[in-house]
């Protein structure tokens, strides 16, 4: 392993975790946590015990504890997964069981930020854990004094467990990414004064508007106006940003600045059924939207997009403006890069500021060949999807065919993580109107079934479910409530084996710990579950069998289970690619 900022931290605490007394760790897969993981992964004095739903984790680390009367570890990553360790730790104090709480976090510029999966960590356990720390991040150069700090930290997290009445403790540890080892060369340089920051020293940050009623003049005319300086502009539509009631407006607006859309799955635009005149509204950009050139302002709307693509060519623009409207006044820009922050409602804003451009509306030549662009992409997009459908059947497939089956107004709800990131990238449209949902606030992949079931006894019809093996295992029980809930309904199950989207991570190359540690493969007899809660289940591994169970009818009065078998690896090879061969299209 090669020399980084993490893998040393991460190796001294947890041999300093070790010189304390600590021998059994159970561990949770997760991202964030990937440095720790490996570390004790590969020490030999600490046992590790893998486990996959958190809540099942940190109680069977309350038992192992019971049993050893010593304190063990748990191990978890960022997000729900720390919420879900509560219940365990709340038994714990009250049964004075010594447990050491280890949680991966994001870095503190990541915090507050809208960052996928940031939750506020600190203290999030309260008066039930005796002692807590949030520790500073790894350094790449760390003092003496950083290396003591670990060890007698270390050795205070272990004693504090044990000392008075024994109980649990907490330890907050953020990382930033890579979080793999790698080699010093691809460490991040700190960044200098440049383009971006100049552009940022150039406009003045308007004052937000509240509630969302009135919006400032001043602030919409310059707005307008750097609308109209700017031609490469795109219009970026976040989860739930978007209603039918101001289909117009979103359409107004979109023409007369000659701004592409891009709408995320998640926003309510991309499958409206709804796209008028001269919109260019873009579901495919995962795929293309890194080699689509430099935008020179962007107007945010909503918060955070699903595509990972996205994110990193928004963090990687240079100089461009950055405005946005939010509801709330939150602050959605994991890049902090946001220069003039409009709070209000969507609506109330994208309508007056479609009134403003109509006073003046531009017109020029570099917009058209701007907006232009996209219009290709998208449809090189689809006919790349369309052309290898066929050929190439995998699991983002599957997803297409899935959303191009469903009927008008049909209920969707995708869980974490790789399967709303599969009609992200595959669904990139869509002829009728669907109501697409999902968990995106701190895109847990726990709760997944009870939520869908939820949306369906809200609605009061039938709810379509995309889900992984994991996060079904992951809420099993909710499927009593599903059974009891939402009669008619159905669940999709894209079985590739464990954690799928570990696949696309760097540490997929990091044998054995990755198929223990991360992709921890359940396979579970679906069939058999699906029964023991009364509903109907069937499978398929190929196109024709998958659509003729997606055609078949579902008995009003259960639920129907179709498990569709997909290898990972072999949707990895197809999505690289279906990237490449897109990349191919559009030079030519």
């Amino acid at each position: 392993m090669a020399v980084d900022r993490n893998t040393p931290f991460a190796a001294q605490f947890v041999r300093s975790l070790a010189q304390a007394g600590l021998e059994n760790v159970c561990i949770s897969p997760g991202s964030r946590s990937t440095p720790l993981v490996l570390a004790f992964s590969v020490h030999p004095g600490v046992k590790t015990w893998v486990l996959i739903d958190e809540r099942s984790t940190a109680y069977f680390a309350l038992g192992l504890a019971l049993a050893t009367n010593k304190p063990v570890g748990i191990l978890t990553t960022s997000g729900t997964a720390v919420a879900n360790l509560l219940p365990a730790i709340i038994e714990a104090r009250q049964s004075s069981v010594p447990l050491v709480i280890i949680t991966a976090d994001r870095p503190h510029e990541l915090r507050q930020s809208g960052a996928n999966q940031s939750i506020d960590q600190v203290k999030i356990f309260g008066s039930a854990v005796k002692w807590f720390a949030d520790l500073p991040l790894p350094e790449e150069t760390p003092s003496p004094l950083l290396h003591r700090y670990l060890e007698s930290l270390a050795g205070s997290a272990y004693s504090k467990a044990m000392e008075g009445l024994p109980g649990p403790v907490h330890l907050n540890l953020p990382f930033r990414k890579p979080l793999e080892p790698v080699s010093d060369s691809t460490l991040d340089a700190p960044t200098s004064v440049d383009t971006r920051q100049e552009a940022h020293a150039a406009i003045r940050p308007l004052a937000r508007v509240s509630g969302g009623e009135t919006i400032s003049a001043v602030a919409l005319g310059s707005v307008g106006d750097l609308i109209r300086r700017h031609a490469r502009g795109l219009i970026i539509l976040g989860p739930r940003s978007f209603a039918d009631e101001y289909q117009a407006e979103l359409s107004n607006l979109a023409t007369l600045s000659g701004y592409p859309v891009l709408a995320d799955p998640l926003s309510g635009a991309r499958f409206s059924g709804n796209a008028e005149r001269d919109v260019v509204l873009c579901g495919g950009y995962d795929w293309y939207i890194q080699g689509s050139g430099q935008a020179d302002l962007i107007l945010s709307i909503g918060s955070q997009p699903t595509s990972s693509g996205l994110e990193k060519y928004l963090a990687g623009l240079d100089g461009a403006v950055r405005i946005s409207i939010q509801p709330g006044g939150r602050w959605l820009d994991p890049s902090h890069q946001t220069q003039i922050s409009v709070e209000a409602q969507p609506d109330a804003a994208v309508a007056a500021l479609a009134e403003v451009l109509a006073e003046k509306p531009p017109e020029d030549s570099a917009r058209r060949t701007w907006r232009d662009r996209f219009k290709i992409a998208e449809l090189q997009v689809n006919i790349v999807l369309d052309e290898r459908i066929d050929r190439d059947y995998c699991e983002g497939m599957a997803a297409r065919d899935l959303v191009a089956t469903l009927t008008p107004g049909s209920l969707v709800f995708a869980a974490n993580s790789l399967s709303i990131r599969h009609i992200d990238r595959y669904a990139t449209r869509s002829n009728v109107a669907l109501h697409i949902f999902a968990n995106r606030g701190a895109s847990g992949i726990d709760g997944n079934i009870s939520t869908a079931a939820g949306l369906a006894a809200g609605f009061g019809r039938p709810i379509t479910l995309l889900i992984g093996d994991l996060a079904f295992h992951h809420d099993q029980t909710g499927l009593l409530a599903f059974q009891k809930y939402a009669p008619g309904s159905r669940i999709v199950l894209i079985n590739n084996h464990g954690g799928g989207i570990f696949q696309q991570l760097p540490v997929a190359s990091f044998e054995p710990q990755f198929e223990e540690y991360f992709r921890t493969p359940v396979d579970l007899d679906y069939a058999s579950l699906t029964a023991a809660y009364g509903g109907h289940y069937s499978s398929a591994s190929y196109r024709s069998e998958f659509l003729e169970l997606l055609g078949a009818s579902v008995d009003p009065g259960g639920f129907q289970v179709i498990e569709f078998i997909s290898q990972i690896e072999r949707h990895e090879k197809n999505r690289v690619e279906i990237t490449n061969l897109i990349k191919e299209r559009m030079k030519s």
